[in-house]
């Protein structure tokens, strides 16, 4: 086992692990003493291999912690290490493959991912998804294509394969082909509604967005904050508004509309129209009761006021921004980290402390 040794304190993992294998017979009575000889910042993958290297081990594969080590080798980005293992386990079940196609993925790495995927004994619709979302990420019109390919070819198909190849057409601008997709589609669920609104804002087409969210059978917060935000990025503030105050209000269901109205604010605020922006405020609860303050519904959160006071201060009104600060109830991190910011603002303006102390 010299040779073993040797070639372990330089590096060669792979020789070491040939050498290793040659020596079978002897492998059960070295196996302790190699373990204990291995360096701590050796990586784990090295550290362990010989737990599995005993060919006299009967017992049953342990997918469950071999899969969790690749995913977790993966997630720290040590994407070499994680093959390594893969290539060591003699037994792989489906999950074992679906994560080391989603660290290649991950890393945009296709050709290993579709080598991979040709490769696999079975495949399950998470397989087919992700190596579909993986081409639908890269972009460019090959990549979509080869998508679409695997789309086409799958035996089965979820939610998630449609939603994918219609947010990858929409994303290119390919709208028409996102929506024959849609159209074509057995069943939607509110992603597919949504993913289909926010392909028509992304390409300018508010009037098609707002129809397809009025035909919308169900819809949810996440909905009308995906139309509101998509509106705000077209510059149509007054129609987002308008879909935030009718829809909005017409919904039975008490949603948490909160994070929309915190869209359109910071909306506002990004274009001046501190006014507009306030008058939105004041229409958000301040309570979370049954009462009239409120009503069971949604209330302000700290996004809201921290929105309406960055408002003001964008525009150097700095005396409102204070006021609204002291009103609050409950202060975040964000808001004390810019208190010093307020007074700068106050010199850049030409306003003085003394202002600030006398209106506060």
């Amino acid at each position: 086992m010299a040779e073993f040794m040797m070639r372990w304190k330089m590096g060669s993992l792979k020789r070491a692990v040939f050498i290793c294998r040659r020596w079978r017979s002897q492998l059960q009575l070295c196996h302790h003493p190699i373990v204990a000889c291995i360096p701590k910042n050796t990586p784990e993958t090295s550290r362990r291999f010989t737990s599995t290297s005993n060919p006299n081990n009967s017992q049953a594969p342990d997918f469950h912690s071999w899969n969790k080590r690749i995913s977790h080798l993966i997630r720290t980005g040590r994407l070499s290490e994680a093959r390594m293992v893969f290539d060591h386990m003699k037994y792989k079940n489906t999950v074992t493959w679906n994560s080391m196609i989603s660290g290649y993925v991950q890393k945009r790495e296709m050709t290993k991912a579709s080598k991979l995927f040709d490769e696999m004994p079975e495949r399950d619709v998470v397989s087919w998804n992700l190596m579909i979302s993986g081409y639908v990420s890269c972009r460019g019109r090959g990549f979509i294509e080869e998508g679409r390919c695997l789309f086409d070819q799958m035996p089965d198909r979820d939610y998630i394969s449609w939603n994918t190849m219609i947010s990858g057409y929409a994303r290119i601008g390919r709208i028409a082909d996102a929506l024959c997709l849609f159209n074509s589609m057995p069943e939607r669920n509110v992603v597919s509604w949504n993913a289909m609104i926010t392909g028509f804002l992304q390409n300018g087409d508010v009037k098609s967005a707002i129809e397809l969210f009025e035909r919308m059978p169900k819809r949810d917060s996440a909905s009308l904050s995906a139309l509101v935000s998509g509106l705000i990025q077209n510059d149509e503030l007054d129609e987002a508004v308008r879909v935030l105050l009718e829809f909005g209000n017409k919904d039975d269901s008490r949603e948490d509309l909160v994070h929309a109205y915190n869209t359109l604010i910071a909306g506002y605020g990004q274009r001046g129209r501190v006014e507009d922006a306030r008058h939105l405020f004041d229409q958000i609860p301040c309570h979370y009761g049954q009462g009239k303050e409120g009503d069971g519904r949604f209330k302000r959160n700290l996004v809201s006021w921290n929105s309406m006071i960055m408002c003001y201060v964008k525009v150097g009104d700095l005396v409102s921004a204070r006021r609204l600060f002291d009103q609050m109830k409950e202060r975040d991190d964000f808001l004390m980290e810019h208190h010093d910011q307020w007074l700068c603002s106050y010199f850049r303006y030409g306003s003085s402390l003394e202002t600030l102390s006398r209106n506060a």
